[in-house]
């Protein structure tokens, strides 16, 4: 307590305590969405970063006449068989783009080795490439991620991006 005649300025030990308090339950309701919100993101934009290199893929084709592979990220600027790690768009021995994948929160599994366009925009062999969490991957046990994503590319070479969940649900 303070004399009348000084002026008191600060917090007391019990209003301190009652404010780290409401921050505590704040973040213990908080985090767990929060969580949640950032791997919907992180699946979003690596959904994104992979229909951008499949439009990037035929649209070289076409415009080279030429063939254009979309395939997994190997080493030596070659070819690989994991897609988790990344893919890369090459055309004729140069290559156009590489898209790494360094979040280990994200998994990219798909049917097709590869992607290859045609001088028409048409691809070799549709597929569709999944990309989920991690952890989803690793317990095998687990059901279906509910957040996981799927792009399914057509022989004609079209693209469509969906939830994998909202559309096997039927």
């Amino acid at each position: 307590m303070c004399p009348r005649q000084h002026s008191c300025s600060g917090f007391t030990l019990v209003e301190l305590m009652i404010t780290v308090a409401v921050i505590g339950v704040i973040t213990v309701i908080g985090v767990p969405g929060l969580k949640a919100v950032l791997d919907n993101n992180r699946l979003s934009s690596q959904t994104n970063k992979l229909v951008s290199s499949i439009h990037l893929a035929r649209s070289e084709a076409v415009k080279r006449n030429a063939s254009v592979t979309l395939c997994p990220l190997g080493s030596d600027n070659r070819c690989g068989s994991e897609w988790r790690k990344g893919w890369m768009v090459i055309a004729g021995g140069e290559v156009l783009q590489v898209v790494d994948v360094p979040d280990a929160l994200v998994d990219v599994s798909t049917q097709p080795a590869a992607l290859v366009f045609d001088g028409e925009g048409r691809v070799n062999v549709p597929g569709t490439i999944t990309i989920q969490r991690a952890s989803y991957v690793r317990d095998e046990g687990k059901e279906k991620d509910p957040m996981a994503r799927k792009v399914e590319v057509t022989i004609g070479g079209s693209v469509r991006a969906s939830k994998v969940a909202s559309d096997d649900d039927g």
